[in-house]
């Protein structure tokens, strides 16, 4: 009965150990390989960044203008024309990998971070970059990508983008991480946010760790607004606005001395965080240029 148990129990911790091996064997092939096809259209966006400039891609046309029917030039009372439908060009440096997947919303690059990453975003599906690489393969890294309710054309007041914790390779979100830290955020506060349309820097005001076990409907949740504005849907009343920011910088990791207003635009990256079962952790910017 003992051989047989020790011989079970070898059995059962030999199957484990090659199970983790190869799980693991696997798991850094495809991180090798998400790294390498970011490296790709990093690459490709360089390629394009000088050309930036010279040439554009309209996707949207102004409503054509009014035509004069009259030969002599006189023409009648009309009611007033309708205000021209506002025009959005896609960026030179986008147009190459925008054609290849037009779930392409932008670009993020963090300074002293490698944080330097496509933003995607699926209209039918708000998980779907979180398993699917920039070919629309099945890929365990994903990529990060913008909350579904955010538009970029044109933007919303807060654009809010969600990134995996690749803690093996500090791959993806994992950098962000490093803003546990006040001395690490005070030499990189800065964040290029790039979208298809127009290029913005942000400045780092806090930093959390956010706990959504049992969260209920009007517990604080970092996620809850996409704007301030009180003339959208889903707007908020300034008292709302108040609470909400009380609840920011009460749960700050360290005091920034950076305070935001009602009218500000805003930048939220969140990535999970493994002090509990379901936290997360999320940065807080605002738009300074």
């Amino acid at each position: 009965m003992k051989k047989y148990l020790r011989f079970t129990f070898i059995a059962i911790f030999s199957a484990g150990f090659i199970y983790s091996v190869i799980t693991f064997v696997i798991y850094y092939g495809e991180a090798t390989s998400a790294e390498a096809r970011i490296d790709e259209l990093r690459f490709t966006m360089m390629e394009e960044w000088d050309e930036e400039q010279n040439e554009i891609v309209t996707v949207a046309t102004k409503t054509p203008a009014q035509e004069d029917t009259d030969e002599n030039n006189e023409t009648e009372p009309t009611e007033p024309t309708k205000p021209e439908e506002q025009v959005f060009e896609i960026r030179q440096r986008f147009r190459h990998l925008h054609k290849k997947n037009n779930d392409l919303v932008g670009w993020i690059k963090i300074p002293g971070t490698n944080i330097d990453y496509p933003v995607m975003q699926n209209k039918d599906d708000h998980l779907f970059y979180d398993r699917v690489n920039f070919d629309l393969e099945r890929d365990e890294i994903g990529l990060p990508y913008l909350d579904i309710r955010c538009e970029i054309a044109p933007k919303n007041q807060i654009q809010i983008i969600f990134g995996h914790n690749i803690r093996r390779r500090g791959l993806i979100f994992n950098n962000l991480t490093l803003y546990e830290n006040k001395e690490f955020w005070e030499e990189n506060q800065l964040i290029i946010y790039d979208t298809l349309y127009e290029r913005a820097t942000y400045q780092i005001f806090a930093a959390i760790v956010y706990d959504a076990r049992g969260i209920r409907k009007n517990d604080f949740q970092f996620h809850r607004y996409t704007h301030f504005s009180t003339t959208r849907t889903f707007d908020t009343t300034e008292h709302n606005f108040e609470v909400y920011r009380n609840e920011i910088f009460d749960r700050a990791l360290y005091d920034t001395k950076i305070n935001f207003e009602i009218t500000d635009h805003l930048l939220i990256l969140a990535t999970c965080e493994y002090s509990t079962s379901n936290s997360r952790f999320v940065l807080f910017s605002k738009k300074i240029e």
